[in-house]
């Protein structure tokens, strides 16, 4: 059985989360302006231990892209827009 989990990604260049084997990553994000954290949800084998490790970017406006990596979402903070890429399997 699948469920959803939310992870927490900081503002930054590039982090990592940890998921459970083939979590996909679903593309809506949202900004939470007083802690400063995206949130980013992916559905996951329920159950499962998180044993992966996914590179996620965080890109502003005019910045370089990351390459290879896969366009998550974007979100508005004030007045930034920040752009989410998952980098794959670290």
């Amino acid at each position: 059985m699948r469920s959803i989990w939310k992870y927490s990604v900081p503002i930054t260049d590039e982090t990592i989360v940890m998921t459970p084997p083939g979590a996909r990553f679903l593309g809506f994000i949202e900004v939470y302006l007083e802690t400063r954290i995206l949130w980013l949800w992916a559905e996951v084998v329920s159950g499962a231990r998180p044993t992966e490790q996914h590179l996620i970017y965080v890109v502003g406006t005019g910045n370089p892209l990351p390459e290879p990596a896969s366009w998550l979402g974007s979100v508005r903070d004030g007045s930034f827009i920040w752009h989410v890429y998952d980098g794959g399997i670290k």
